[in-house]
């Protein structure tokens, strides 16, 4: 039996109160692998969802809630899981799913981040969660931001006026009105980097870019 496994049991059947240290951090040893903290977790949480409650896919993804979790001693094991940021580990149990069928359950992060960019730019959440700027994930989030709320609240003639939009100082205004402040000084040097970057390749005009840079600078 799996040493991760085995370990549960005994905590279900009340022979250990916590999950071992052997498990975690320095993980499992499995057939010339190591399982990480994110797939011995996963494996836990399967196996008491398939096996245990004789759950299906669809009833992990619709029914597991913190109750569940709690009752089936498998909330610590969230810690070891890799979740978006933008989604809570205390409230949004789909996701364990997604997880274990990805084929089955997808998640569209780009959805989930524009969800709580919306939230934060219409006053409900005060601030972007911690982090949500940040790496590459976070230049994705930035980029799919500004596109939203640039299609909500601009219209551009031209290309040319693209450009010379973001080469204004009213492009700084609107840049920290739409809360997107962060996401620029994370990344670039100035707005107009911010939104060259944010065209496709279909759409940047280097020429445009490139003028703009240099008058800015002169």
């Amino acid at each position: 039996m799996r040493n991760e496994i085995y370990n549960y049991e005994q905590i279900m059947l009340g022979k250990s109160k916590i999950y071992s240290s052997k498990l975690f951090y320095k993980n499992l040893k499995e057939k010339g692998s190591l399982k990480s903290n994110n797939d011995v977790a996963l494996s836990i949480i399967k196996y008491a969802l398939e096996d245990l409650l004789e759950w299906t896919p669809e009833d992990i993804y619709y029914r597991l809630n913190q109750k569940v979790m709690e009752k089936l001693k498998l909330n610590s094991l969230l810690n070891y899981i890799n979740y978006p940021i933008e989604l809570d580990k205390k409230k949004d149990y789909f996701y364990i799913a997604c997880l274990l069928y990805p084929k089955k359950f997808k998640v569209d992060l780009k959805k989930i981040a524009l969800f709580t960019y919306k939230e934060v730019v219409n006053g409900t959440n005060k601030k972007m969660p911690k982090g949500f700027f940040v790496g590459e994930d976070g230049k994705c989030r930035a980029i799919i931001c500004l596109n939203y709320i640039l299609s909500l609240k601009k219209s551009f003639t031209s290309i040319e006026d693209y450009y010379d939009f973001f080469a204004s100082r009213q492009s700084n205004v609107f840049i920290k009105e739409m809360r997107l402040k962060q996401a620029q000084d994370t990344h670039y040097s100035t707005v107009l980097d911010y939104g060259h970057d944010a065209l496709d390749d279909e759409n940047k005009n280097n020429f445009l870019y490139t003028y703009h840079k240099v008058k800015n600078l002169l």
